[in-house]
């Protein structure tokens, strides 16, 4: 009889154990999918899934590391680096917080000026995830400042490389090559690579208006026209790039004096504009004006 007691017991006790097991199983398995959709939504500039998981997580034991990530986050979003590193350098081992931590680091550090701490760390992230694009791009960040433009450019093509539908990497490769290899060739390859991915109208405004310039240094004055025709809103840059087309392609040079007049009334110091308002001075003989 008591045999059968024990071992009645003992089942009982082998079920609750497995349900709460299963169960804190569970929470930790629930709590893993929300800190990733919290640490993603950060990623793209939406805090309010972070705010609300820190505060729900504070107090619980066994989360304090989670909760020092979190907070290091939002500091690094309101501008403090210096409090966010105070953060972070808290936060003990955990497997699902190791990319995050290396990812936020390494912001943290690119933005207090620390550029060769950050990209230790950022080489940490890439060789824990090799096809994580996020790290690549701080990468090309960090040697782009440093000068580094070929490393800059390398770091942007595994980048698109990993995502080949990624749109501001193609725009900065684009831009990396106009203004800082001198290679406008390989510039509007990658601009039209970037209009290939559909980006957001505000983009396309920026790739467009970036493109027309590349053709210009190509001496494309007709396709730089056809680009920047495309331009819905014309800003001061637009403006001066489509006065420099029509001064290279007009027999009648008004419409390009009225564009320029018109650029440098919307933007003073438009580089293309002041340019070619002294072009405009020296063929009219005032050489001193000019």
């Amino acid at each position: 009889m008591w045999s059968r007691r024990l071992l009645v017991l003992c089942l009982a006790c082998s079920l609750i154990a497995a349900t709460v097991g299963g169960w804190f199983a569970w929470q930790r398995a629930e709590l893993q999918n929300r800190f990733r959709e919290a640490f993603a939504a950060f990623q793209q500039g939406n805090v309010q899934p972070a705010i609300h998981l820190r505060a729900e997580l504070e107090g619980r034991p066994g989360l304090e590391s989670h909760v020092h990530l979190l907070s290091g986050a939002l500091s690094l979003h309101a501008g403090d680096a210096d409090r966010a590193l105070y953060q972070f350098a808290a936060v003990r081992g955990r497997n699902e917080l190791r990319i995050p931590l290396l990812l936020l680091t390494g912001e943290a550090l690119f933005r207090s000026g620390r550029l060769a701490e950050s990209e230790h760390y950022f080489l940490q992230a890439v060789a824990e995830d090799p096809h994580d694009a996020v790290p690549h791009r701080w990468l090309s960040a960090i040697y782009h400042k440093s000068g580094a433009m070929e490393a800059a450019q390398a770091a942007l093509l595994q980048v698109t490389h990993i995502d080949p539908d990624h749109f501001l990497a193609w725009r900065q490769l684009g831009l990396l090559c106009m203004r800082d290899l001198a290679n406008n060739v390989e510039s509007v390859n990658c601009y039209h690579r970037a209009l290939e991915c559909s980006p957001p109208a505000v983009e396309r405004e920026a790739i467009l208006r970036e493109l027309g310039e590349a053709l210009i240094f190509r001496r494309d004055y007709r396709g730089a026209l056809e680009t920047l025709e495309k331009v819905e809103r014309d800003d001061g840059h637009s403006l001066a790039l489509k006065a420099e087309c029509h001064w290279s392609l007009d027999s009648d040079k008004g419409h390009a004096r009225a564009c320029m007049e018109q650029a440098l009334h919307m933007d003073p110091d438009d580089r293309i504009a002041l340019l070619l308002r002294a072009k405009i001075l020296m063929n009219d003989g005032n050489l001193a004006a000019a």
